[in-house]
């Protein structure tokens, strides 16, 4: 068919290496997603292709779909599970972290011959929460099977493929390309580091270095050596000005009037 033995080494997302012909492009028609993708996904969750991967729609932003995909350049293909708003209601929750898609025009049925067997729905990304959302470049056209479509009451009907692009100015779809990776910008902040104790504690000129013990001990038999001959209760406490020890030391200021002392905890 192709007239060449050679393979294209496609790197999909994961680091996944996909061998495929020269020229290769995957580009179905509405109808071919319905019949010979979606259907067998409904009937058998655990099926896999070669060109559509498995991503929850609530959980990625449009501009992170591109790196999930397993290919595409300018349209990127996804099976997932709509995500009912209420367990008995109808109603579908598209929101993610960042935004949510909305529902834009009407369905379009899709045929087989004369047969309806899927819709197709389009979805536009705004950013923000609604209805206050911000609209965005990216496009999904949701395809669904109808309930015309034979499958067995064993099959899921809520699984749904998913292609997604971005438009340019004019219309054209982004290459992927010309598309900067972004990692989503919705992430708790990094904690910031504490500040320096030595810049809270405002040290006086010559008192840059503190020793850990008081020069009020005697090297020698490591006795107290108080004034007034050793008797420290003559020596009244007032006699000590605020702030300053009985062997000259001045705390700081922040200290000796009863603020927050940093080596409480030592």
């Amino acid at each position: 068919m192709f007239g060449s033995t050679m393979e294209y080494k496609y790197e999909g997302y994961g680091g996944d290496r996909i061998d495929l012909p020269p020229g290769f492009r995957f580009h179905p028609s509405d109808e071919e997603l319905i019949t010979h993708y979606l259907s067998k996904k409904a009937l058998n969750p655990s099926f896999t292709c070669v060109a559509i991967g498995d991503v929850d729609m609530n959980k990625v932003e449009p501009w992170e779909l591109p790196w999930k995909a397993k290919l595409g350049e300018k349209e990127w293909y996804f099976f997932c599970m709509r995500d009912k708003k209420y367990p008995t209601g109808l109603r579908t929750n598209r929101a993610t972290s960042a935004g949510y898609w909305k529902a834009t025009g009407k369905d379009r049925e899709i045929f087989r011959g004369k047969k309806l067997v899927g819709m197709k729905k389009t979805l536009v990304f705004y950013e923000g929460r609604a209805p206050k959302g911000v609209k965005s470049n990216w496009v999904a056209h949701e395809f669904r099977l109808d309930g015309s479509f034979w499958l067995p009451a064993t099959a899921n009907n809520e699984w749904v493929i998913s292609r997604v692009f971005q438009k340019a100015t004019g219309g054209k779809k982004v290459h992927i390309s010309e598309m900067r990776r972004v990692e989503s910008e919705f992430k708790p902040p990094a904690m910031a580091p504490p500040p320096p104790l030595i810049d809270s504690m405002k040290l006086e000129p010559g008192q840059e270095h503190v020793h850990c013990f008081s020069n009020g001990f005697n090297n020698n038999n490591n006795n107290p050596v108080f004034p007034n001959n050793g008797d420290s209760s003559s020596v009244p406490k007032s006699e000590f000005p605020p702030g300053q020890s009985d062997d000259g030391f001045t705390f700081p200021d922040f200290y000796s009037s009863g603020g927050f002392y940093p080596f409480d905890d030592l």
